[in-house]
């Protein structure tokens, strides 16, 4: 189904009537089939009325003496209340137009014994009782759908399928990772308390698959965050209401002058200082102090790029840590202040969890270096004198041209690998390695 309504009603009624009705409800966030069903002579009711309920949940009637004009027969106007009788639900909504129970009763006895809206009582009323009818107070669905729109989504109807996605989303996820993932506590079994608590999770939901399809990650410039949360409804809110969650995601905006409208809740935290006396600040941040809050650059790097605990906590992590140094040693990083940068390179390289020895995306299942360059790692390890091998190097190639595709970044593989012996990472490597075996 892809409607809430359907209108069945005679052209004749259309400019005097029918066209505001359906205006009123349109205002109302009701989706309403409409030209799709001006009758016309010849006609057929039941045809109709078949065709429009396969796409809407109800049918909505407007009987006229233009109506009854079409020269339909008795049987097919009882086929309409038949129809109705068939059903455990009220499918059939009819609105009396200018006529009375005797103009009826002339034409369809049973149909006059039909509950009806008669247009009488003004247009305002009239949609009131409609929507009623269609949106009942007190339903759990409904209350998420009303919330979705007070934050500026408009849902599909509520007998599309992608509710049965929002309902399945809770406590679980597509998502091999934490990333916007904001707490969504349950606040109970009342319909307004379940309703809301669906429509929060419903814009998570649509938050992360966005964030997905647009790249929008640690690695993503701070105006592009901005933009991003200022495009997502209700994502806003979230990150003012939980601000140590907003800079687990989106830590670039902790940097002193990107945060926009997180800048002052940003402050006020790092005003706050840290209970641990060995750090000026708190972990999440870190990068608005001067002395990073006397965290170790493995500690900075490992919470930017994967979150809480260096992955142990909460895990955001998107990438497999050597993209991550890879987009560090590339120009798409260039955005970072200089200090931040070096920064988290020197704890991306320190930190020596970035060798692959396999590659997890999805289309690159190509096997014949990997590993390679990790076999020379750990013998160099042993002998420092070790010279780079032709399959270590066509290694670190192939790993830095996947890195390349996942990431869009414009170098060559050969320029990223010429930077990555520049920056003398794999001696990064070596001395964490040594200092943790000592």
């Amino acid at each position: 189904m892809n409607f809430d309504v359907f209108i069945s009603h005679a052209t004749e009624d259309k400019d005097d009537f029918v066209r505001e009705l359906v205006e009123k409800l349109q205002e109302r966030r009701i989706e309403v089939w409409y030209d799709e069903h001006s009758l016309n002579i010849g006609d057929s009711l039941r045809q109709a009325i078949d065709l429009g309920l396969s796409k809407s949940r109800f049918g909505i009637v407007i009987l006229s003496k233009n109506f009854f004009s079409k020269q339909w027969t008795n049987w097919e106007l009882d086929g309409l209340v038949q129809r109705q009788l068939n059903s455990t639900n009220n499918l059939i909504i009819p609105i009396w137009h200018k006529i009375e129970k005797e103009d009826i009763l002339s034409y369809s006895p049973s149909l006059a014994d039909k509950v009806a809206i008669k247009s009488v009582i003004g247009i305002d009323r009239v949609i009131e009782k409609i929507d009623k009818i269609i949106n009942p107070k007190g339903s759990t669905l409904i209350v998420a759908r009303e919330y979705l729109i007070s934050k500026g989504f408009i849902p599909p109807i509520l007998t599309d399928d992608w509710w049965l996605d929002v309902l399945e989303y809770p406590g679980t996820t597509v998502f091999e990772n934490d990333y916007l993932k904001f707490d969504i506590p349950w606040s109970g079994f009342e319909p307004s308390d379940r309703g809301v608590y669906i429509g929060k999770n419903a814009l998570q939901m649509l938050w992360r698959y966005n964030a997905q399809y647009s790249d929008i990650s640690q690695l993503s410039s701070p105006s592009d965050v901005l933009n991003f949360i200022n495009s997502q409804p209700g994502l806003k809110d979230f990150c003012i209401e939980q601000p140590l969650n907003t800079a687990l995601y989106f830590p670039q905006l902790t940097i002193i002058g990107t945060g926009d409208f997180m800048e002052n809740i940003f402050e006020a935290l790092h005003s706050q200082g840290c209970r641990d006396s060995r750090h000026t600040c708190i972990e999440e941040i870190a990068l608005r102090d001067g002395e990073f809050g006397k965290y170790d650059a493995k500690t900075i790097a490992s919470f930017y790029f994967t979150g809480e605990g260096g992955g142990v906590g909460r895990s955001t992590s998107l990438y497999e840590h050597i993209d991550y140094l890879i987009w560090l040693l590339s120009d798409s990083s260039i955005w970072l202040p200089s200090l931040i940068h070096k920064v988290l390179l020197k704890g991306a390289g320190e930190w020596a969890v970035w060798p692959w020895s396999w590659i997890s995306y999805e289309g690159y299942t190509d096997k014949h270096y990997t590993g390679n360059f990790l076999e020379y790692l750990y013998e160099l390890r042993d002998n420092p004198e070790l010279k780079l091998n032709d399959n270590a190097w066509q290694d670190l190639l192939n790993r830095i041209q996947v890195a390349k595709e996942i990431l869009k970044l414009h170098e060559t593989k050969e320029e990223l690998a010429k930077r990555f012996m520049r920056k003398r990472i794999i001696n990064s490597w070596l001395n964490s390695k040594f200092n943790r075996k000592r």
